[in-house]
């Protein structure tokens, strides 16, 4: 089970990773260049294309171009609402997956997964109290196997990528023990 789980973040990062991100121009005799578009005037396509691991800037005449795509930036998240909100976590001994619900200023999430160091399913809310990348992280963690509750209170950071790095106390209730979490993760 727990390679079935790897294997599919594995995937979802690799294909991210891959996904095109380059303009395309297709010529009038049919070829197609993978680009990134300049400008575009009513005579003249812009463009810049890779050769020998370098890009090299140049120019196409618009009559010889039967189309052009331009594939838009992602512009960087600005508010609560535009951040990613699907996750996939790797953390110290678990793995598991995350939605956030974002409100005006604050979000909260529900995660569920496998840990690994009490050999159970995770159930885990947490509250994000922050920006679109720096956030106070408070939360409860559920094993269902064993019965155990965890309080939370950490870092966490969300790039525009899709990179998170979390890092957290895990308080065992009831007991003065302290847990040492971290985790890094993708976002999409």
């Amino acid at each position: 089970m727990i390679r079935v789980i790897y294997f599919l973040l594995f995937l979802v990062v690799f294909s991210e990773s891959y996904a095109q991100k380059y303009d395309l121009i297709v010529t009038a005799e049919g070829d197609s260049i993978t680009s990134k578009i300049d400008s575009v005037t009513d005579a003249t396509i812009y463009f810049k294309v890779k050769f020998r691991e370098k890009w090299v800037s140049t120019r196409i005449d618009r009559n010889d171009v039967i189309e052009y795509i331009i594939i838009p930036k992602k512009q960087p998240a600005t508010s609560l609402k535009e951040v990613q909100k699907n996750s996939v976590y790797l953390g110290l001994g678990s793995i598991y997956y995350s939605r956030m619900f974002p409100l005006k200023r604050i979000a909260f999430t529900l995660s569920g997964g496998i840990n690994l160091l009490f050999s159970g399913f995770q159930s885990e809310t947490t509250l994000l109290i922050g920006g679109v990348k720096h956030f106070i992280e408070p939360g409860f963690m559920f094993v269902i196997n064993e019965q155990t509750q965890l309080f939370r209170i950490g870092y966490r950071y969300q790039g525009d990528s899709g990179f998170i790095f979390r890092v957290a106390p895990l308080f065992l209730l009831g007991d003065s023990f302290v847990f040492p979490s971290a985790s890094i993760g993708y976002s999409f």
